[in-house]
């Protein structure tokens, strides 16, 4: 019994006479034994057979609980009183408590004596430290620990139907969770055999059966009752997976329910995310038993027969709800929804057999003895972790709409790699192994990282940060620095993701910390090479202390850590570029981009802007045309060929063109189709209609420049940043030929940047543009004084802007200037 327990919520239809009267004289007569003692010193002590009575803990449905202390056997027990009636009651009592001192079960609290006393019948029980279960799963965040108690739950009460007891009474009120976090269930005072339809009715009507109300009771009743119990609890949080079983186990008619409590305690433990780990060696055992005896027989393919487990694991993941993802994605409408929908069913698809075969080839190594337990155990932990990764994409894909459509490509793109579950040197660790006693609740923490990076990629953004302070939370309880130091990055990471505040360098320099002291090398460069980027680019704005240490331990990690190595010099490249020291930047990328080839996975996706950085350096305007074209068809491989990062790539490539009308031409396909299938980006919408528009002048294309400007106006709706409303209005006005107002907005967008003499290069940048429209305009109407003007400004602003810009870029907006600075009319004209 739950030591401090509140009496429950719902009070039982109790006809068991738990003797109110006798419950209240003996409270007074203990008060008053307690009360003796202050006073005169003498034993406060009123026992109960041979065990003394403390004080009142509760009162169950079903009876009072004092605690109780053992003399003999020196031990603090729990003491209820089942009856305080007359003989007959008193012998029933006597009976059951007998029986359910029979019932042994780690799930239900044992019955250690039954005593017939003058103040009635007691039942001594053990004295449980812990909560009720309705407490827990109310202040319990996690789904899966919740689902795994009332799993406990299921299995004591099979237990007590196998010892031919019926609870009858099943509530969250009448389990705990010690504090030792396993479930015991309590209160058998309503238990009984099977009983015949007119039996007296009893239990708690919340919690009833149908036929349980009509006095029909079987063990179907508690099965009712415990899946009543678990939806209450959950509510909306009700995983996918549990809701049939919930369903099948609370049906109305007995024998549409599961056959036996068994039954449903082991549909409750099938967790898709858990199960290999809870079955992984004990069922390789056998499958390595059953093979040494078919393999005598002369069947060498019974191995592989008895490691086809991993089909029924991806069942739940992918299997059984497949047909609802691809009905859904097909509903969304749309020649984007459509190619993207059947793009992410085929690798969703390639997805789920990798696993399956990498998860059969780790059970049939191990079985062979090819495999030892704890290489086995590392691959069981990263197929779980795949497999807790693919039920969150899952998730997402049945409730996507077009405009998260990009964001699901990205996150299934983003996948963690199979092949990597079956590559032992990848996963092996100098870190130690968790303590056994929190491994599952490590695995739950991890399962739940799995499901941030998800989120994180797939754009949901304040689910990923509020999945991640779950997360951290979880993992600073459970005090184990490796998945301290894994959670704390998984936050940093979505904090990287805003643009403003410090981009979670708190969490990037503790998780540095924390992987240092644990031994995980990897994840400390990892976490440094964010922790770099962030407390430049944050708000804090500082350089980074602690290079000359982090280098060379990122230059031993090897061919695993060639990823983080990588990163780290990205970052650095894009630092001193964003500084505007070019030939530490060159250098950075160029050391960055040696590594990629060897880097494959998700990583390779998120370096893809070591590619960008080190395109952005590149002089030789060959080079620039081979490795932009490399870029574009990496992004067009992995994401789409309209997905926005692929359009966004070709788009920034394009820009990098030699002269303006290569760079007009190139720039226009991309730009109008992000527009018109990705209209809701309208930060790149903007900016490449933009560059379309101020081409489309240069080029002295009005026609051009207006379709353009409409595209760029539209993009603009609901921005409120007076630089670029105000270049919008210019941008507007020039296509229609207003020369006046033009100019006037073209200024006011100078003006609004307020350069000053420590301005950033990609200010001076806007800049530029702003003056190159104003002089283009100015042309065009014939105001040679602007025109010399806005080209005199540009040209000192691109001076002061070169160290940021690429040399590509450079040379192509100082050519621009010396033609618009004769004042001649470009060619093509009117086209």
């Amino acid at each position: 019994m739950a030591a401090d327990d509140p009496p429950p919520a719902h009070p039982s239809v109790d006809l068991i006479d738990a003797g109110g009267a006798a419950v209240d004289a003996l409270t007074r007569e203990v008060a008053r034994a307690a009360a003796a003692a202050a006073l005169f010193g003498r034993d406060p002590s009123l026992r109960i057979g041979r065990y003394r009575l403390r004080a009142r803990v509760g009162v169950g449905g079903m009876g009072a609980v004092w605690s109780a202390e053992d003399d003999e056997l020196g031990r603090s027990v729990a003491l209820k009183l089942a009856t305080a009636g007359d003989a007959a009651a008193r012998q029933r009592a006597l009976d059951e408590g007998r029986a359910l001192a029979r019932l042994s079960h780690p799930n239900v609290v044992p019955i250690y004596d039954v005593v017939d006393s003058a103040h009635g019948v007691f039942l001594v029980m053990e004295l449980v430290a812990g909560e009720t279960l309705r407490a827990y799963a109310a202040r319990t965040d996690d789904v899966r620990a919740v689902v795994r108690a009332y799993r406990e739950a299921a299995a004591g009460l099979a237990a007590a139907h196998a010892a031919g007891l019926i609870h009858r009474d099943f509530k969250p009120d009448n389990a705990v969770v010690g504090a030792d976090g396993r479930v015991r269930v309590l209160d058998f005072g309503l238990a009984v055999s099977e009983a015949a339809p007119g039996t007296s009715v009893a239990g708690t009507p919340r919690y009833m059966a149908p036929e349980q109300r009509a006095g029909a009771v079987t063990a179907a009743v508690d099965q009712y009752a415990l899946c009543a119990s678990l939806r209450e609890a959950l509510g909306d949080r009700l995983p996918r997976w549990v809701r049939p079983i919930v369903e099948r186990g609370g049906a109305a008619e007995p024998a549409a329910r599961f056959p036996s409590m068994d039954a449903l305690a082991e549909a409750l433990g099938r967790d898709p995310r858990r199960v290999w780990r809870r079955r992984g060696v004990a069922g390789l055992v056998v499958a390595v038993g059953v093979a040494g005896v078919v393999i005598g027989q002369g069947r060498a393919t019974a191995p592989s027969l008895r490691c086809d487990g991993g089909a029924a694991l991806m069942a739940t993941t992918w299997t059984q709800p497949r047909a609802q993802v691809a009905s859904h994605l097909a509903g969304l409408g749309g020649d984007y929804a459509s190619a993207a929908g059947a793009r992410l069913m085929d690798t969703l698809d390639g997805y789920a057999r990798a696993w399956q075969l990498s998860h059969r080839g780790a059970c049939q190594a191990h079985g062979r003895g090819e495999l030892a337990a704890g290489l086995f155990d590392r691959r069981g932990q990263c197929l779980a972790q795949a497999r807790a990764s693919l039920a969150a994409v899952t998730d997402l894909a049945t409730t996507a709409t077009p405009a998260d459509l990009p964001g699901l490509v990205e996150a299934v793109a983003a996948l963690p790699t199979v092949a990597r579950c079956d590559d032992d040197s990848a996963l092996a660790s100098p870190v130690a192994p968790p303590p056994a006693a929190v491994v599952t609740a490590v695995a739950a923490v991890d399962d739940r990282l799995a499901e941030v990076a998800v989120l994180r990629d797939a754009g949901r953004i304040d689910q990923a940060r509020a999945a991640a302070d779950h997360a951290v939370a979880a993992a600073e309880q459970l005090a184990y620095p490796p998945l301290v130091a894994r959670a704390r990055l998984a936050r940093g990471r979505v904090a990287l993701t805003s643009l403003t505040g410090t981009r979670g360098d708190e969490d990037f320099v503790a998780a540095t910390n924390l992987a240092l002291g644990a031994g995980d090398d990897l994840l400390a460069v990892e976490a440094f090479a964010r922790h770099a980027f962030a407390s430049v680019t944050g708000t804090r704005g500082q350089p980074v202390d602690g290079l000359t240490l982090i280098e060379p331990l990122a230059n031993r990690l090897g061919e695993n850590g060639v990823a983080a190595r990588a990163l780290l010099l990205g970052n650095l490249g894009a630092i001193a570029l964003n500084q505007g020291d070019r030939a530490t930047a060159r250098a950075r990328f160029a050391q960055a981009a040696a590594a990629l080839p060897a880097v494959t996975g998700p990583a390779a996706i998120e370096l893809a802007f070591v590619r960008q950085g080190a395109l952005s350096l590149e002089d030789d305007p060959v080079a620039v045309a081979r490795d932009g074209a490399a870029l574009v068809e990496f992004q067009r491989t992995r994401l789409g060929a309209e997905h926005p990062t692929t359009l966004l790539a070709q788009i920034y490539v394009a820009q990098l063109g030699p002269s303006d009308e290569q760079v007009r031409t190139a720039l226009a396909s991309p730009c109008r189709t992000l527009a018109t299938v990705h209209g809701q980006l309208r930060a790149g919408v903007s900016e490449c209609s933009a560059e379309a528009t101020l081409l489309a002048l240069i080029a002295g294309d009005a026609a051009d420049a207006g379709r353009w400007a409409q595209i760029h106006a539209a993009a603009m709706a609901t921005s409120q940043t007076p630089a670029l409303l105000a270049r919008a209005r210019g941008l507007t006005a020039a296509a229609a030929g207003d020369v006046t107002t033009a100019i006037a907005a073209f200024t006011a967008a100078r003006a609004a940047l307020r350069i000053a003499p420590d301005s950033p290069w990609w200010l001076r940048s806007f800049a530029i543009e702003c003056a190159i429209a104003a002089a283009a305009v100015a042309r065009a109407g014939g105001d040679d004084a602007t025109r010399a003007a806005e080209v005199r400004y540009a040209r000192a602003q691109l001076a002061l802007a070169a160290p940021g810009l690429s040399a590509v870029e450079y040379r192509r907006r100082a050519r621009t200037l010396d033609q618009l600075a004769t004042g001649s009319a470009p060619s093509g004209v009117g086209r």
